[in-house]
């Protein structure tokens, strides 16, 4: 008995040693502390994992055969308030399953991962995401969560939803994001054509096709998508910001500049079968300089109704990260909002200002 178990404790090794030539566990976390009051109605200090850029840890493997092509796999969970497929609230949540197969015909990838469009609204070069992307979740003010209701609901602290629909119960949060996320998909990547440019295509378990192009080089980069959802499937939503949706569209270009100055502006817009409809932007000035990068950005989201009066929002930040050593960062951010809808201060005003640091390590 003894022997047959060590016989098979030797073939597992073996097995495992030779089948996977390349297995890695990486990961970050990523927090925030700040005064926030305005924006999520606490009145100290608050202190929280950093919305969608959040603490996460992964581990990926491949082998690769005879011919070149590598089969691997990627399985990551996140910890904290972004941990899941979309945002649980709090604990572990699964945000990658998938499996992959990759040679010179391109990528193709079948699970639990981003849909093609995710990620296409972020080309941008000043190394100040977690201040000027992230940071507006982190802040409260792109997702809606279950304690942030629609506007005038008494039984929540504070209201920033946008009502769709009319008066109806469907909500979204101040600034959603349109670019898409992670969901069960079959996806397939180009590899990279004359050079410059790929193309990426998906399609998921709610029929919704997503198709993208990336374009770029040395200090330049483009990415376009569109996604079409299915009539069907849209009449069960998973959250209120999916409900009804009919196509969205967009794009993202970011330069470097002269001196260390960098630039990006994107644009969305998201249709509804019901004929409301969603239009994002956002710009972006920054300086990179060593371990130094500071950032102005504005952004604005409005909400054309169909059966309601338009609202718009605005909001300005000004971030500034610190990249102390090599996967090691320390940011610093300050915001103000404002929005057509009294949201801010408990539903009392229609501006709010916050302030934030936080830190984000890679390993």
């Amino acid at each position: 008995m003894k022997k047959t178990l060590l016989a098979a404790a030797v073939t597992a090794a073996a097995l495992s040693t030779s089948a996977i030539a390349d297995t890695k566990l990486s990961g970050q976390v990523n927090y925030i502390a700040g005064a926030l009051e305005d924006f999520n109605g606490n009145e100290g200090l608050t202190v929280t994992d950093a919305g969608i850029w959040s603490s996460r840890f992964r581990i990926t493997s491949y082998v690769k055969d005879a011919s070149g092509i590598k089969y691997g796999l990627r399985i990551e969970y996140g910890i904290g308030s972004g941990a899941g497929n979309g945002d649980n609230g709090s604990g572990l949540g699964q945000r990658v399953n998938e499996f992959y197969l990759k040679g010179s015909a391109g990528k193709l990838s079948v699970g639990l991962g981003s849909e093609a469009s995710d990620g296409a609204l972020e080309k941008e070069f000043s190394g100040t995401y977690s201040t000027n992307n992230s940071e507006l979740e982190s802040f409260g003010l792109a997702t809606l969560n279950d304690d942030q209701q629609t506007p005038g609901n008494s039984s929540s602290s504070q209201a920033f939803g946008v009502a769709l629909n009319g008066a109806g119960s469907a909500a979204v949060g101040l600034f959603p994001q349109l670019d898409g996320g992670r969901t069960q998909r079959i996806r397939y990547d180009t590899p990279k054509l004359g050079g410059v440019a790929s193309l990426s295509f998906s399609y998921d378990t709610d029929d919704t096709f997503s198709a993208r192009v990336d374009a770029g080089g040395k200090g330049w980069g483009f990415a376009a998508f569109g996604t079409a959802f299915d009539d069907d499937e849209q009449d069960n939503p998973t959250t209120a910001a999916e409900e009804g949706r009919d196509s969205v569209y967009g794009a993202s270009f970011g330069f470097k500049a002269f001196g260390g100055f960098t630039g990006s502006i994107a644009y969305a817009e998201q249709e509804n079968q019901n004929d409301d409809e969603i239009e994002n932007i956002r710009v972006v000035i920054g300086y990179r300089t060593g371990k130094h990068s500071v950032a102005v950005d504005y952004v604005q989201a409005t909400f054309d109704r169909d059966s309601a009066s338009e609202v718009d929002n605005e909001s300005f930040g000004l971030g500034y990260v610190y990249r102390a050593t090599k996967g090691v960062e320390l940011y610093a951010s300050i915001r103000q909002a404002e929005s057509d809808l009294d949201v801010f201060d408990d539903g009392s005003d229609d501006t709010g200002t916050g302030f934030l640091v936080g830190s984000r390590i890679v390993f």
